[in-house]
């Protein structure tokens, strides 16, 4: 395979993990625009249903960037990266990779809170008034 190739290649999955991370964001920017405007007015059933719903895409779409990122990182092997680069690279990519995964969960926290907020507590009094 020719050096050309393997940038054409490198580019093409580059641009896959980039679709990836754009797919996600929407996912969750979706989830999180239902929780802050219908949230507290959605029944239980609609928001477990949409809750899964979330997670399935979310963690489809992180297995996919994790392959183009495992892809990208093979590419710059085959291309005689050196071993600082590859090494950063898969730093990266669990970096990335676990960052995404929590991501859904703070979305799921976010529909708690707002379906069950919190009550302002009465301000303290000070003592002797």
């Amino acid at each position: 395979m020719t050096s050309y190739e393997v940038l054409d290649l490198l580019a093409t999955w580059k641009a896959n993990a980039a679709l990836s991370e754009m797919s996600l964001l929407l996912v969750l920017s979706a989830y999180l625009l239902i929780a802050y405007l219908a949230g507290r007015y959605l029944p239980r059933p609609q928001v477990v249903i949409i809750t899964c719903l979330m997670l399935w895409f979310s963690y489809i779409i992180i297995a996919a960037l994790h392959t183009s990122l495992q892809t990208i990182i093979d590419l710059n092997i085959l291309g005689s990266a050196g071993y600082s680069v590859v090494r950063k690279a898969i730093f990266f990519k669990w970096v990335l990779t676990l960052g995404c995964s929590l991501a859904p969960l703070f979305c799921i926290k976010f529909m708690f809170h707002m379906r069950h907020p919190r009550l302002e507590e009465p301000p303290m009094e000070m003592p002797g008034h």
